[in-house]
């Protein structure tokens, strides 16, 4: 059975964040409730601009590692960096995502800031940001499959190591097979988006996931969830809705503010002490 020693107690660092009995993330000794947006990439200025001025207080980009502003001639670290420092003038706190450095997965990102591999992305990502003050948490999965639990453990206890004062986040939409994934993260997620079409009328998916969350993580007490509400319109991955206006307005609809709202409440009565809302990118047109 691998155990992990601790080493003795530091001090904890300003920038941290830690996740407190009562399931709540712990940001400068404070309670701090992430309400975020998921985004692809920065496409113009004014993307950032509009998440900096609006009351979402995080973001989850999946392009991490090769984050950059486009008007930039900064790359790599760089370039990461001048995003993060803008990110914290703004107040806003940044998951970091390294959800694809996955050799053999589909966007397998094993090569990035400089090095190659893995283990060498990964060190090269936490050892360089785990310092910076916008920096809320790791994004180490995105719906990754059952069959890679050991793997996926593994790299938990692989950024724990190497940042133990930042925790780790995985989502997942396999909602029955949430509970094996425990060991894998320090924060569950889930991602239930019911609205679709003019039938959608229910949250039984949302209650659905959250159920198997707190499965994952045990009781209420202690429930670190931070969940993943849709804003999105599913029509932004269907090929035919995006040149078909009758067939888009026949298949799908945007999810209602009353819609969103309800979402929200009902992760939050379940437990989620976290909102990261899926995603700006859909809304604004760059997917």
């Amino acid at each position: 059975i691998p155990v992990t020693v601790a080493r003795p107690k530091r001090p904890t660092p300003a920038n941290a964040c830690e996740i407190d009995k009562r399931g709540r993330a712990i940001v400068n000794g404070r309670p701090f409730l992430p309400v975020g947006l998921y985004h692809h990439a920065f496409r113009t200025r004014e993307d950032f601009d509009l998440i900096a001025a609006s009351p979402f207080n995080c973001i989850m980009p999946y392009n991490s590692l090769y984050m950059r502003f486009p008007d930039s001639k900064l790359r790599g670290v760089s370039g990461i960096t001048q995003v993060l420092d803008a990110c914290s003038d703004a107040n806003l706190k940044v998951i970091f995502s390294i959800k694809d450095v996955y050799e053999g997965t589909k966007y397998a990102a094993i090569r990035g800031l400089g090095v190659e591999g893995e283990t060498a992305v990964v060190s090269k990502a936490v050892n360089s940001f785990r310092t910076h003050p916008a920096l809320l948490a790791w994004y180490i999965n995105d719906e990754l499959p059952t069959s890679m639990l050991d793997r996926l453990t593994a790299r938990r206890r692989e950024v724990n190591r190497l940042d133990p004062f930042h925790p780790t986040w995985a989502v997942f939409c396999s909602f029955d097979e949430v509970p094996m994934y425990g060991p894998t993260c320090d924060v569950v997620g889930v991602d239930p988006y019911p609205i679709r079409d003019s039938k959608s009328r229910d949250m039984e998916r949302v209650r659905h996931g959250m159920n198997m969350a707190e499965r994952a993580v045990g009781t209420p007490e202690g429930m670190a969830v931070w969940a993943v509400p849709q804003i999105m319109n599913w029509a932004c991955y269907d090929q035919q809705a995006r040149k078909d206006r009758a067939y888009y307005e026949a298949k799908f609809r945007d999810p209602s503010e009353h819609e969103m709202l309800s979402m929200s409440l009902l992760c939050a009565i379940q437990g989620a002490k976290g909102f990261i809302y899926y995603s700006f990118s859909d809304l604004s047109g760059h997917i």
